[in-house]
């Protein structure tokens, strides 16, 4: 039967939940399927074998260097492809910080080629030993969500000769922002910023489209906009709000409602007397009534208060 199994895997070329090798399979078998040349096999085998032993974290270490590419079967989200060391990382759960420490460690100052690399740096407090390493992974050629995590974790150093490096991944990226791109020209500002806001006001890549990189986010990026444009507080913002207010002819309306209330809960959270034209032209179009002080669902649900984890995960 572990022979036809293996075959059957091979031959559709994909992995996905296979309670047979759990229930059915020795450890050693899976120790030799492991060492497969085929990557579907040995991501079935690692993965197996880091369920059965809580998630070994000698295992995980000495496969860090796999990085071959396996299509995942994922259920309702479809079918996507790893590379065999990042989908056991995001996979496992450590026994103990010790052990989740060292394997950031490892990950981020030999394997940051990984993507799990870019998604741990979140979690870095900024040490000098990490910069010139951050910089480096925020200098590359990435998906743009991978280089929005380091980029963030740079301007965390808050050093001026920084600035124009994020400024130039934001200015040819400007459609890809999300959330943390915005936290960065909120809470490290800096007035060359403005030019990447102009770019992104001018682009007309508005909330039907808008959302690229976080589709199942509740912070959606036009919503950090508004509120990072209202931020700024300066004559460039207020233009650029009036330039967007003059263009809402051109969308729906369940764009405008949308646009109208980012925009009017921007202001309402960074007020300037700069706006003041601005917040009467959308309380007027989108009929917003200002007296019930309702908040709309711009500002959206945080979730939860969440239990600290027993165990360790990315």
């Amino acid at each position: 039967p572990l022979r036809s199994h293996l075959q059957d895997m091979v031959t559709s070329g994909v992995y996905g939940y296979d309670p047979f090798l759990s229930d059915s399979v020795s450890t050693d078998e899976l120790v030799m399927m492991s060492k497969s040349e085929h990557p579907v096999l040995r991501l079935a085998a690692l993965n197996t074998l880091i369920e059965k032993d809580s998630n070994d974290y000698n295992l995980i270490i000495e496969n860090l260097y796999d990085t071959a590419i396996v299509s995942v079967e994922e259920g309702e989200f479809g079918l996507n492809r790893y590379m065999i060391a990042d989908y056991l990382i995001w996979n496992a759960e450590w026994k103990n910080e010790k052990d989740f420490e060292k394997t950031v460690e490892e990950v981020v100052f030999k394997h940051n080629n990984l993507r799990a690399a870019y998604y741990i740096l979140a979690k870095f407090e900024p040490k000098e030993r990490y910069y010139l390493i951050i910089k480096e992974m925020a200098s590359r050629e990435r998906p743009f969500e991978e280089t929005e995590r380091a980029l963030y974790s740079l301007a965390l150093y808050q050093k001026p000769e920084d600035i124009s490096l994020i400024k130039e991944k934001f200015y040819w990226n400007y459609w890809k922002m999300g959330k943390l791109s915005f936290q960065i020209m909120r809470k490290f500002p800096d007035t060359s910023y403005l030019e990447v806001l102009r770019r992104y006001a001018i682009s007309g890549y508005w909330p039907a489209q808008n959302n690229y990189n976080h589709p199942f986010s509740e912070d959606w990026a036009y919503e950090n906009f508004c509120k990072t444009l209202a931020y700024y507080n300066a004559d460039t913002s207020a233009a650029l709000f009036q330039r967007i207010i003059d263009r809402f002819d051109k969308y729906s309306k369940w764009e405008i409602d949308e646009f109208g209330w980012a925009i009017y809960a921007a202001i309402e959270e960074y007020p300037s007397p700069l706006y003041k034209n601005i917040l009467n032209d959308v309380v007027k179009i989108c009929k917003i009534d200002t007296t019930s002080r309702i908040k709309h669902l711009v500002i959206r649900s945080k979730g939860k208060n969440r239990v600290k984890p027993e165990k360790y995960n990315w």
